[in-house]
């Protein structure tokens, strides 16, 4: 064989072993960004928001075959096919996630941090031993199907809780310390609102108000309805409003009929509101909901 001219370039087998690690680790950093984004951006509110989803055993749990996690931008979020827990709130700290959570039998909320492993447009990776840790991929909101029927499950529990809480406290209405006000017109022309007030050993239990109609007559009536302190169900003249952990979580028609088409920001809106009326209320029997964040 003619090897004239031709270089030769020897590589030791410990240099080659080293160059195919360097090489390794390249490709592995271009594709996983440690606290990053992908495309090596720092973690933003904005890359989080939306629906993850993952893949569970059969027998396990979830809603056809799925669990995850729905964060939305006024900083709550919602397990989907996790029953277990509530989800509070969320925040992003640098490379962190940070959940809140609860459940019913331990209100006391309890603070996790996760930390994001990977983050791209499609996938999410958490760090940690937490039950929520692991691995997760973007669905549309829209389309997700384990979204949609986990929401009708959830919606018909809180529904039928609402209505048995109702029912439970108007069956023992005369456990309950009675107050009554009659307030001075708020209007010209607008009959006087009346309110009563229940209440078990200084909580409130029921707020009952007349609402006027729009020639001022006080011909409507809305009622609050509150669980350890907290808004549980409020009863519009023709709408309810289902509370959990202090904030509304559902939004219902006169039939108890769960409206699933009601915008992120007119949810929030009417939330604060309905929460303000209570504290302005019951602020004039000296009683009051605490505040929450």
């Amino acid at each position: 064989m003619n090897t004239k001219g031709l270089k030769i370039t020897v590589i030791s087998t410990q240099r080659l072993a080293t160059l195919i690690y360097i090489l390794v680790l390249t490709l592995l950093l271009n594709n996983y960004s440690y606290g990053q984004t992908t495309d090596n951006t720092p973690v933003m509110k904005n890359d989080i928001i939306g629906l993850w989803m993952r893949d569970v055993p059969s027998g396990i749990g979830g809603i056809n075959g799925k669990e995850g996690l729905f964060f939305k931008s006024d900083g709550t979020y919602e397990f989907i096919g996790i029953a277990s827990m509530n989800a509070l709130i969320w925040k992003v700290d640098g490379d962190m996630l940070i959940s809140t959570t609860n459940t019913d039998r331990y209100p006391k909320p309890e603070e996790t941090k996760l930390q994001i492993t990977l983050l791209s447009e499609y996938k999410l990776t958490l760090g940690g031993k937490d039950y929520i840790s692991g691995s997760y991929t973007r669905e549309d909101p829209k389309t997700s199907q384990a979204l949609v029927q986990w929401h009708k499950v959830i919606n018909r529990i809180l529904i039928d809780n609402a209505k048995s809480y109702v029912v439970y406290v108007n069956e023992n209405l005369d456990k309950y310390k009675k107050e009554e006000l009659t307030l001075d017109p708020e209007k010209k022309g607008q009959e006087s609102r009346r309110l009563i007030l229940l209440t078990d050993n200084g909580q409130p239990i029921k707020l009952s108000l007349t609402e006027p109609d729009d020639l001022g007559k006080m011909e409507w009536g809305s009622t609050y309805y509150y669980l350890n302190g907290d808004i549980f169900f409020f009863k519009a003249p023709y709408s309810g409003h289902i509370f959990k952990n202090g904030r509304q979580v559902l939004w219902v028609n006169e039939n108890m009929n769960p409206l699933t088409d009601i915008p992120e920001k007119d949810m929030k809106d009417a939330e604060i509101g309905i929460q303000e009326r209570s504290r302005k209320y019951l602020s004039l029997f000296n009683t009051a909901p605490p505040l929450r964040n």
